[in-house]
């Protein structure tokens, strides 16, 4: 989406997804111990160190994509 209407609507979504997160990181029953933990805050936090690390190690490896014009013979072929 673009414009205004397309910020609000990714402001929304991110907003969603920090709230499910959080909601989904509590623990199922009361009182906790390791048995009862809920390990998904671990997993987590965890998979975001190791992706904002491989992040930081990677970025000035990434190139990004190219651009292929519509009439290219390369287009024309993938599309077989």
């Amino acid at each position: 989406m673009r414009g205004p209407i397309g910020f609000i609507v990714n402001g929304i979504s991110c907003l969603y997804i920090i709230v499910f997160v959080i909601i989904f990181c509590f623990p199922f029953a009361m009182p906790v111990d390791a048995k009862t933990m809920n390990y998904a805050s671990l997993i987590t936090g965890g998979l975001s160190v190791f992706v904002a690390a491989f992040w930081f190690w990677r970025q000035r490896d990434y190139v990004g994509p190219h651009a292929v014009s519509l009439e290219s013979a390369l287009l024309a072929e993938d599309a077989i």
